[in-house]
């Protein structure tokens, strides 16, 4: 589910059978959380290559997420993955072994992305199964 917020940022909230993590652009509570049916969901951002060009001499070395903690009726584990596209190709799948809840995170990629590479558009973001 997605809605705007007071402050005019977007929140996206995303919720399993049995338990939740909210993904959002505010750190906010969880609210208004919805299912995905067992089906993998990422939640990212998506850049056009016009937009990095500023950074081309760069690269993609971490991604940084605020991760709420699961609900208290969770009964299963949430497995989560860095996920880069570059161009339409996932380039990173990392499984995250672990993180702090309901704090930011920042994962350093083994493989970090060149930005020059892209030549249409980057997606980075969480995976959550």
């Amino acid at each position: 589910k997605a809605r705007k917020t007071a402050d005019g940022n977007v929140e996206v909230i995303w919720q399993d059978p049995a338990g939740s993590y909210g993904l959002t652009y505010s750190k906010t509570d969880r609210i208004n959380t919805i299912g995905n049916e067992g089906v993998p969901f990422i939640g990212a951002n998506r850049f056009k290559a016009d937009t990095l060009a500023a950074y081309n001499e760069l690269k993609l070395t971490s991604i940084s997420a605020y991760i709420n903690g699961k609900g208290k009726e969770a009964t299963v584990d949430t497995k989560l993955k860095l996920a880069v596209f570059v161009d339409g190709n996932r380039v990173n799948s990392q499984a995250i072994e672990s993180f702090q809840e309901n704090a930011w995170n920042t994962f350093p990629l083994n493989n970090p992305v060149a930005i020059s590479g892209v030549t249409k558009e980057l997606i980075f973001g969480i995976e959550v199964a």
